[in-house]
């Protein structure tokens, strides 16, 4: 049997950030408060969070998301995928 470390994924565009708020594909929308403290809590918790995002794919969107985990305080070395 294998043991596995919990985690749990957050979808980065209209999950974590507000979509309505997002000015191009090189923006994120602002943090959604509810969200951000739902994931800081997990977090607490000592949980894996990664976030989830079609964003991984081009590599030149990771420092964008890391810049935005940042500004949402959250930290910004969270696994995205």
């Amino acid at each position: 049997m294998s043991h596995q470390t919990p985690w749990i994924g957050f979808d980065l565009d209209g999950t974590l950030s507000d979509e309505r708020t997002r000015r191009t594909i090189w923006t994120i929308g602002d943090p959604i408060p509810s969200m951000i403290e739902r994931a800081r809590r997990y977090l607490d918790k000592g949980i894996k969070v990664k976030i989830f995002t079609a964003r991984a794919n081009d590599p030149r969107q990771h420092p964008i998301i890391r810049d935005w985990l940042r500004k949402a305080a959250l930290p910004e070395d969270l696994a995205i995928t």
